[in-house]
């Protein structure tokens, strides 16, 4: 996640959607008072090397605690509460002042979920041996997805940000944000993570018609938003990341 005071947008980070890479990329143009979460050790290597700003700002101020909280941070010993990688739209919002959160342009990166799916798979189990797509896609993994998906940028099921970015065409669709929020240069995203697919499997190949309907059911919100369809033989197009 990303606060851009200066620029005054707010990144919602998704999981196996580039969001590592538009991050790397985002946090180029940070300055002092922005919020970047931390990411992986691999990761941060890689947003230094591309010349991003690190992790800062991420302990959410005390001014902006409830009472619940602070009684928990005294006599508990409980740490701070702190914005983190792939965190919700409503507990963003909750940690930041309301004119912040309002005011600020939001936004986030959408993959079709059962392409999606299939490159968790893959990220998870780089080398055989694996299990089978099918033991793999349990209801706590396809939970995960979901809570790292749609869970990160809707809030009681309505749409919490003002854009959705396509992961199959984050190229063009970034490069309009870029322009319309007057960020400096290109995105010129960096390859933070991805190439784990075998020969680019296509998802239609890899997913048995009970996968395939598990995840629609799951993702059947998000599907119904964003018009996603299973294409038999067909597969989305590569995006950094994938």
């Amino acid at each position: 996640m990303i606060l851009c005071r200066g620029y005054q947008y707010i990144f919602l980070k998704t999981s196996k959607t580039a969001g590592t890479s538009v991050e790397i990329a985002l946090s180029r143009h940070c300055a002092a008072g922005d919020i970047v979460t931390p990411v992986t050790p691999r990761d941060e290597r890689s947003r230094r090397a591309a010349g991003g700003r690190g992790p800062m700002g991420y302990a959410a101020p005390i001014s902006e605690h409830s009472t619940g909280d602070l009684f928990r941070l005294l006599t508990r010993g409980r740490r701070r509460r702190r914005f983190y990688n792939h965190m919700p739209a409503r507990e963003v919002r909750s940690l930041l002042p309301a004119d912040v959160w309002e005011s600020a342009f939001k936004f986030c990166v959408a993959r079709n979920p059962w392409d999606r799916a299939v490159s968790y798979y893959f990220h998870k189990y780089k080398a055989e041996p694996r299990p089978t797509v099918s033991q793999f896609l349990t209801d706590a993994v396809l939970e995960k997805l979901r809570r790292e998906g749609p869970g990160v940028y809707m809030i009681d099921g309505a749409l919490a940000v003002d854009r959705v970015l396509r992961f199959e065409n984050l190229g063009e669709e970034l490069d309009a944000v870029w322009s319309e929020r007057g960020l400096p240069g290109s995105p010129d995203l960096p390859r933070a993570k991805g190439g784990h697919r075998p020969g680019k499997a296509r998802y239609s190949d890899v997913l048995t018609p009970g996968d395939r309907d598990r995840i629609a059911h799951v993702f059947a919100d998000e599907i119904d938003l964003l018009g996603y369809r299973f294409e038999p033989g067909g597969r989305p197009l590569v995006a950094p990341g994938s």
